[in-house]
């Protein structure tokens, strides 16, 4: 790709990804909307494969929270690569759901799943739990929303901070994750179960977390203010000990702290790995 389509403002992280991160492991880039963030998300991507830091046998992870910020990636990539289909090869651009779904399918029977499984959309996901606590049958759908999300989003004994899960409410999260437990192991599995079934995955099996570990030597990752405690805690494992990663983020634009985003995961990250940039 020709420089003159790089702007000012986004040479200072190529220069950053050229010299290896200044002996940081993540670079955490702050940005509003409009400022390209996506596009630098793929030039970085694109600057690691032409320095030769990612091997035949490895790909650049590019993931991101919604499908339809995983198109957009899409389309930028087809924009950054195209002089250079090859390259295009060494990158896997994803979004949180889809990239543990293609894990979860393919050791659905070393993680005691049926080989059967059916992915449930939210509206038939709120009726088997009606259907299974008929004491829910009248609450309205964003309350059932929270509470069908409790293997990704009540992780332990975390509730998220919102104010129409009253306290009348949080005392059906332990039943209502038994329920989706059990509806599990009957086939059902929605995508809010998907980041509890990976994340075990990469506890119960090293081998697997190992050739993720080296399969992605460097993870981008888009929009990441909206991230949940599990997708943290799992891309906290596949950086690993030594891989490197570039986190986008948006605090003015996080949209589910009800579910579990938040600022301090940021600062976390910054305080663990990182070199910190601001535009």
């Amino acid at each position: 790709m020709s420089d003159y389509s790089i702007t000012e403002d986004k040479k200072p992280i190529l220069e950053l990804v050229e010299n290896g991160f200044d002996g940081k492991r993540l670079i955490i880039i702050e940005a509003p909307p409009g400022a390209g963030k996506t596009f630098l998300s793929v030039l970085c991507a694109k600057r690691l494969i032409d320095l030769g830091k990612i091997r035949d046998n490895q790909k650049v992870l590019l993931m991101t929270f919604s499908r339809n910020a995983r198109a957009q990636l899409n389309k930028e990539a087809e924009t950054v690569f195209a002089s250079d289909r090859e390259e295009l090869k060494q990158i896997e651009i994803t979004n949180f759901h889809s990239f543990f779904q293609k894990y979860v399918w393919a050791y659905r029977s070393y993680l005691r799943l049926p080989l059967d499984l059916e992915l449930v959309w939210p509206i038939k996901r709120y009726q088997q739990i009606r259907n299974a606590l008929p004491e829910l049958a009248g609450i309205r759908d964003n309350i059932i929303d929270a509470l069908s999300s409790c293997l990704e989003f009540f992780p332990a004994e975390f509730y998220p901070p919102i104010s129409f899960l009253s306290k009348k409410y949080k005392k059906y999260v332990l039943p209502v994750k038994d329920i989706i437990l059990n509806l599990n192991k009957e086939g059902f599995i929605a995508h809010a179960d998907l980041a509890y079934y990976f994340y075990l995955l990469l506890n119960k099996s090293p081998f697997v977390l190992e050739t993720l570990n080296a399969k992605y030597p460097c993870i981008i990752l888009d929009e990441y203010q909206d991230s949940s405690e599990f997708q943290d805690l799992i891309v906290r494992k596949l950086l690993g000990n030594k891989n490197k990663g570039i986190v986008f983020t948006d605090d003015m634009q996080m949209i589910h702290a009800w579910r579990g985003a938040s600022k301090e995961r940021i600062n976390n990250l910054r305080k663990d790995y990182s070199y910190s940039h601001q535009e």
